[in-house]
């Protein structure tokens, strides 16, 4: 299954909200920045730094969906 496949299906899922959506999409984005990070600039954020990071997509998330 691909990202595009596995999104849509997420996204057209009666079960779910919009903001269980945007939160899924915002960490999944959050986490994949810092792989890259990490990978081709080889940096790294401590766990803590991207807890926060997923905690702050989180407030967006709740702030932002209607």
């Amino acid at each position: 299954m691909t990202v595009l496949e596995w999104w849509t299906a997420l996204a057209t899922s009666k079960g779910l909200s919009k903001k269980v959506c945007t939160l899924i999409l915002l960490t999944a984005w959050d986490i994949w920045k810092e792989r890259n990070q990490s990978v081709f600039q080889h940096k790294e954020l401590s766990v803590i730094v991207l807890v926060a990071k997923i905690k702050e997509a989180k407030t967006c998330a709740l702030a932002g969906a209607k």
